[in-house]
């Protein structure tokens, strides 16, 4: 993390650019493909022209003088934060990294786009040596007065940004909407799973420490982002793709939010069920996020909410959600009490039988918290495998005690989890 996040500060608070902000964005997607066009086939292919001539239509209407701003994964039109969804973080990302390398953050259009401006712009992105120099009509860049880039920024306490992140999830969450009539706000939670996959990518450690000891109350809100978090931190432990970190990551905000409050916690598939009918209500006006992951959520929903019924296994990342549920269920106890720690409620952890490889997901939560409870499968560092019968080393004299073959014995940490059924 680079410091600089402050330069448009008015901005920050918005997610809505209007009808302006929509032609920014169709013109994001289109240099977008122009550049992976050019990088495949040259800019000289015949059907550059074609595409350059599609984006100009699209993203015409766009008013000028008009300026685009990339700070990070974060894009504005005009210094007004622009909607950009999930799916759309690796597009500004090629882009801003392009202009960077031409050494500015600002990209101006002082008169109407045409194909040939594109073009020329485009073969200036994807070769930033001689595009620092090149003059285009009506388009140019400069660097913005605030970031600083590279090996000279000043770096930020990963722990206070970790926890940062985690506070304005947690928070965003208590404020979703819980309205089960309405559809839901598929704009905030994208918010709150942004937020999620910075921790993930930062130190996961110090935020799962943070919502572990942080006192109470275990608000909904609380409880929902523990279970979307460990999850992510599972899946990404085990080497998960993003996208499926972000499928499961969604699928358990939108269940936790229909599943825990303060009184109670329903059941799994009961939660689901609800969770189903409100994301197959319609995205709303203010949706960001794409229809092909909308609809990928509500598949993962369905199988939830209909796998008891038909007694088939729940495959995948199903499986690693569910196991942070029970995780989260059984650590706050059946009246809500919370009386037990994440450890205690790993201790005697069980495994659904509906859950394909069930064991192994329940390994890789254990390995991912970096947490060895009782009865955990473990190697140790002499390569002995056995469960863990304490791990604190307070009853083997400092050492980690074991038991393998039937025998109790004597470890040596670290103790690593396997992660394979056995």
């Amino acid at each position: 993390m680079t410091a600089g996040s402050g330069i448009f500060p008015a901005a920050l608070g918005s997610a809505d650019a209007g009808a302006q902000g929509q032609f920014a964005l169709a013109l994001l997607d289109g240099l977008y493909a122009l550049m992976r066009a050019a990088v495949a086939h040259g800019v000289d292919h015949p059907s550059m022209a074609s595409m350059a001539d599609d984006v100009a239509a699209t993203a015409g209407g766009i008013a000028t003088p008009c300026g685009l701003q990339f700070l990070g994964a974060s894009a504005y039109c005009n210094r007004v934060l622009l909607p950009v969804d999930i799916d759309r973080v690796a597009q500004v990302l090629q882009v801003a990294r392009a202009l960077d390398a031409m050494g500015a953050q600002e990209l101006i259009f002082d008169q109407p786009l045409t194909a040939q401006t594109l073009m020329q712009l485009t073969q200036a992105f994807v070769q930033p040596a001689e595009g620092a120099a090149v003059r285009l009509p009506g388009v140019h860049w400069r660097a913005l007065t605030g970031p600083v880039w590279g090996d000279g920024s000043k770096p930020i306490d990963r722990d206070v940004a970790a926890r940062v992140w985690l506070a304005r999830a947690v928070s965003a969450a208590e404020r979703l909407d819980r309205d089960e009539s309405t559809p839901w706000p598929w704009a905030m939670s994208a918010a709150i799973l942004r937020r999620l996959e910075q921790i993930v990518l930062l130190d996961p450690s110090v935020a799962l420490r943070a919502l572990e000891l942080a006192p109470q109350p275990w608000q909904p809100g609380r409880r929902t982002v523990a279970v979307a978090l460990r999850t992510m931190v599972t899946l990404a432990y085990i080497g998960a793709s993003v996208e499926t970190q972000r499928l499961a990551g969604h699928t358990a905000l939108l269940a936790g939010m229909h599943g825990f409050s303060a009184e109670r916690t329903r059941a799994f598939d009961m939660a689901a069920q609800t969770a189903l009918l409100r994301a197959s209500q319609g995205p709303g006006i203010d949706a960001v996020v794409s229809a092909r992951h909308r609809l990928r959520v509500a598949g993962m929903l369905q199988a939830m909410a209909h796998r008891a019924g038909t007694g088939s296994e729940w495959p995948g990342a199903l499986g690693a959600v569910l196991i942070c549920w029970d995780l989260e269920t059984r650590r706050g106890g059946s009246n809500n009490e919370f009386q037990r720690t994440t450890m205690e409620a790993l201790a005697d952890a069980d495994v659904d039988p509906f859950v394909l490889g069930g064991r192994t997901w329940l390994r890789a939560l254990v390995a991912a918290l970096a947490i060895t409870p009782p009865g955990a499968v473990v190697v140790d560092a002499a390569n002995q495998v056995g469960a863990v019968l304490d791990a604190s080393g307070r009853s083997g004299g400092g050492r980690p005690m074991l038991v393998s073959q039937g025998q109790m014995i004597q470890g040596q940490a670290p103790l690593t989890p396997l992660l394979r059924d056995s």
